[in-house]
């Protein structure tokens, strides 16, 4: 049986862009960027697993941290259906090199990036970002 799956997701924005994780779903094949973060351990609040997350995924700490709103987000990937309750917030990061470099290594994951894409070409629905979140931007 398949599973509710809490997460925490951050919103950082760079100089009119969005940092998210480069995706594609293997039954489509549309590419899309997801919002950096993961799923939320057992113990562990939305803002600790935020921490967490971009620390393992990026190797950076946050700033300025601030819970948006909580979306509940019913979906298809890869075939299969999901379900997630997302903790959405926007924050900052602290390490200055990051927000210079275009294309980020996701370090727990092989061959997966982190890319700063145009918030106007989310907003104009060019770039696909999941959750949906144009009333945050």
């Amino acid at each position: 049986m398949k599973q509710i799956r809490p997460n925490a997701l951050a919103i950082i924005v760079r100089n009119g862009n969005l940092l998210v994780h480069s995706a594609v779903d293997k039954k489509t094949g549309k590419h899309f960027g997801r919002l950096i973060g993961g799923g939320i351990e057992f113990g562990e609040t939305s803002l600790v697993a935020l921490e967490r997350e971009l620390q393992e995924e990026l190797g950076v700490k946050l700033a300025n941290e601030k819970l948006l709103t909580v979306i509940e987000n019913i979906f298809e990937y890869n075939g299969e259906p999901n379900q997630e309750i997302t903790f959405l917030y926007k924050a900052d990061i602290k390490d200055d090199n990051l927000n210079t470099k275009e294309k980020i290594k996701i370090l727990d994951k092989e061959n997966e990036y982190a890319e700063w894409v145009s918030i106007a070409d989310v907003k104009e629905r060019k770039i696909i970002v999941y959750p949906e979140i144009n009333l945050y931007l």
